[in-house]
């Protein structure tokens, strides 16, 4: 089992130092974990600004990498919010440092992180939705920098709370959605299925079973597993449900990643 989304004290939300986390993941008898910290240009809360100090990040990595290789694959990533105002420091965070794996996530859209209430209020849950899809996909037509899409629909998760009862992922949203995946596609990149669904208790999965089946048939192969782990107790949660779930809609494999290349792991080794 790997877990391709963990993050440690050099995120602003997490106060785990690195050598919790690999632990952890070593006695859970983990081969492979990524280290995938927040980067997010721009973003608009003071408390959580969600900038990186490159160089102390990536001698984090390759002390991690260093101290624990003979019990397990530590992998050098981030998790780079995406934001159409900045694809300039979004390619230039992706770039100027090696990866092995970058996760492209939307935590905000035109200026609001999708975790606040204002991005709900006066607005249908439908408003909502498209809004954000179509922030997505006039990001990814532009923004290739990216391994995989992150928690897709993250807007569920946040939906739910601010808007209760009110439908997820109507049918307009669904063909906005297509069209991103077609692009992800083509250009060679993946999704992830983050397993926090099940601890934020969700009502629906991240991606949800209809948008898997959509990106399985539109002809999607690459996939990762990550728990979104901020503390060492959610590493690798749920992920045997995870991996029967994606195995029963057709998927053979997860994906590790090397140079920002994909290696595929069958799911039945798992």
């Amino acid at each position: 089992m790997l877990d391709y989304h963990i993050h440690t004290n050099m995120s602003d939300d997490s106060d785990t130092p690195y050598t919790a986390q690999a632990e952890r993941a070593i006695r859970l008898g983990l081969k492979e974990i990524c280290f995938t910290d927040h980067h997010d240009p721009d973003y608009t809360d003071p408390d959580f600004p969600f900038l990186l100090d490159f160089p102390k990040y990536h001698n984090m990595l390759e002390e991690a990498a260093e101290r624990y290789y003979k019990d397990i694959i530590i992998k050098r990533g981030m998790e780079l919010g995406i934001q159409s105002s900045c694809l300039d420091k979004c390619v230039d965070s992706a770039r100027n440092y090696h990866y092995d794996f970058i996760i492209g996530s939307f935590h905000m859209v035109s200026g609001v992180p999708v975790d606040f209430k204002e991005f709900y209020e006066g607005k249908s849950s439908l408003e909502v939705q498209e809004e954000y899809y179509n922030y997505m996909l006039e990001c990814v037509k532009e923004f290739k920098d990216y391994s995989v899409l992150g928690h897709i629909n993250l807007v569920d998760r946040y939906q739910h709370l601010y808007m209760p009862g009110e439908p997820l992922n109507p049918p307009e949203v669904m063909e906005i959605i297509r069209e991103v995946l077609k692009i992800v596609i083509y250009d060679g990149k993946g999704i992830e299925f983050n397993t926090s669904a099940f601890r934020y208790r969700t009502p629906v999965t991240l991606p949800t079973t209809e948008i898997l089946k959509m990106y399985k048939e539109l002809g999607g192969e690459i996939i990762t597993l990550g728990s979104d782990a901020h503390t060492p107790e959610y590493i690798a949660l749920n992920f045997r449900e995870a991996a029967d779930l994606i195995g029963t809609l057709g998927f053979r494999y997860v994906c590790s990643f090397t140079e920002m290349q994909p290696d595929f792991i069958k799911v039945e080794h798992l």
